[in-house]
């Protein structure tokens, strides 16, 4: 389907264009997406815990029939999540069960509806409803433990299916003080729902499957709050984008780990007025089954780091795993959280799918933006990714940006750097992985972000007033994909004039490359982008 790529300085998103929302160019395959948020359920408490579901009508936006048999792990399962806003920090505050579909209804909500003519799949361009109380059912809620939200697979028939039990089991918890107006009075709140289904996922199209939705606190009655929305469902976007919609100060970065599920880190920097800084993370795993185990910031030698916070949510209703909070490190040159390694204990507090951890610290410099680094849980390659947040570190450093396209032998290519940032030393060097083996390239640079479809990739370097600048002559990757530049700040294009690299200078940095087999018939693709800012 067409896609219109926007890309700020906060990542690479995928937008709908107008054409799609009126679903006139479906995507490949099968896609739901959640079409709106239709309704809350509110269940009272237990003890200091009020229990909630939410509505959610799905929609398959794409031009192949998507599989709803209840009586096989061929349907969605269904997940709700609750956040709230405040004084800078987005939270994850509970999250349900997961609700397995059994049935699909044929409506128009998003698209034009091609019927399926039975329960069992969800036609092109149809709707499905299933209202709060369908969601808070729980007998037909199962845990996540067993899904694989990447792959989409899961078991069936599902632990504690059947099973009921208190007000609050298997369904959204949260603390009753965490909605109370009184404790909260600036807070904003957002409802999430997201579905995962093994034909989506098979087709490519999981990253889309979440939405959230503005919520209201009214009056306590019932031993709860009353919750009601407000505003419209914000179709394909999951809740963490609620921050960056709210302040767009907030840098978001989509992070795709290489064959597998997609993280979102969010960051935020904001001024103290003491001559101290507040940082701000919030680290999403939308559908990474390998998950997080880690998350590592680094910092300027001599900075002072205080207030040092970490916050998780806990699991509940039976899930196995265990809540302790992750290990804090501070090393000379970074703050590193960290929880027990997959090999030691397979049901440790990782970071997994559906769920958002915070970091936070305050420290005496002011931010800048650098690569944090996100540790993944279950044994794979690559063991870590990096992602550009803001960070207390000294002027001259690199971060990556935009995204790499799969190309026709792998996940696609990933830009980095070595050497020094010192024009005085004049040893930095640009490399890349993954790219074509044996395929000529041509690493490029220019003054800006950007973002534009570009062959079978993504042009994430702008040529702002200075214009775009090629290291010449082009490379011939080696036959795993890898080539490297030495970047001669005393040769041509940055010899003089535009293209020149100076101390305290910024450039971005990217390789283009053939693929004779790329997808779309472009013959080439694109990395990723490093962002890399000089010294003397």
């Amino acid at each position: 389907m067409t896609r219109t790529f926007l890309f700020t300085a906060f990542g690479l998103l995928c937008a709908a264009d107008a054409a799609f929302a009126q679903c006139a160019d479906q995507s490949a395959g099968p896609d739901v997406i959640v079409g709106d948020l239709n309704g809350i359920g509110d269940y009272g408490s237990v003890g200091s815990i009020s229990a909630y579901s939410l509505g959610t009508t799905s929609c398959n936006v794409g031009d192949t029939e998507l599989q709803w048999i209840a009586s096989l792990p061929k349907h969605p399962v269904i997940g709700q999540n609750m956040y709230r806003l405040e004084n800078g920090r987005f939270e994850l505050l509970g999250f349900s069960w997961l609700k397995h579909g059994f049935t699909a209804l044929q409506g128009s909500l998003c698209c034009s509806c091609i019927s399926a003519g039975t329960g069992s799949r969800l036609g092109v361009g149809c709707s499905d409803p299933y209202g709060a109380g369908l969601n808070g059912s729980q007998s037909g809620l199962g845990p996540r433990f067993e899904v694989n939200a990447h792959t989409g697979a899961f078991s069936y028939p599902f632990f504690a299916q059947g099973a009921t039990g208190d007000a609050i089991y298997k369904r959204i918890q949260v603390s009753t003080a965490d909605l109370d107006p009184s404790l909260h009075p600036t807070a904003r709140y957002f409802a999430e729902g997201h579905y995962i289904a093994p034909d989506d996922a098979a087709a490519g199209n999981g990253n889309n499957n979440a939405s959230y939705r503005e919520m209201s606190v009214g009056s306590f009655s019932g031993g709860s709050w009353n919750l009601g929305f407000a505003g419209s469902t914000q179709r394909e976007k999951p809740a963490i984008q609620a921050w960056k919609d709210v302040d767009p100060n907030v840098r978001l970065e989509y992070l795709q780990v290489p064959g597998e599920g997609l993280f979102i880190v969010g960051s935020l920097a904001t001024d103290n007025g003491d001559g101290t800084w507040h940082y701000e993370y919030a680290v999403h795993n939308l559908n990474s089954d390998r998950s997080g185990k880690s998350f590592g910031v680094p910092t300027a030698a001599g900075v002072s780091v205080t207030n040092v916070e970490f916050r998780d949510v806990p699991y509940h209703s039976g899930e196995p795993f265990d809540g302790t909070d992750w290990t804090l490190t501070l090393n000379p040159d970074s703050c590193v959280w960290t929880t027990v390694d997959f090999t030691a204990d397979p049901d440790a507090n990782a970071l997994r799918w559906g769920t958002l951890y915070n970091f936070r610290f305050d420290a005496d410099l002011e931010p800048r933006l650098t690569n944090a680094t996100l540790g993944l849980f279950k044994p794979g390659t690559p063991g870590e990714c990096q992602v550009a947040v803001f960070a207390p570190v000294d002027e001259c450093t690199t971060y990556r940006y935009c995204v790499s396209s799969p190309n026709s032998q792998g996940v696609g290519a990933r830009i980095s750097t070595s050497g020094t940032l010192s024009i005085a030393d004049d040893t930095f060097q640009v490399d890349v992985a993954g790219a074509i083996g044996s395929e000529f390239g041509i690493f490029f640079y220019g003054p800006q972000e950007a973002s534009a479809e570009f062959g079978a990739g993504v042009l994430c370097v702008g040529a702002g007033a200075t214009g775009l600048f090629r290291l010449l002559p082009p490379i011939l990757a080696d036959p795993s994909g890898a080539a490297s530049r030495l970047v001669d700040f005393g040769s041509p294009p940055a010899g003089s004039g535009p293209g020149l690299i100076q101390p305290g200078d910024t450039w971005n940095f990217q390789y283009w490359y053939r693929d004779p087999l790329a997808a779309g018939g472009s013959g080439f693709n694109t990395s990723d982008a490093v962002s890399a800012t000089f010294c003397p």
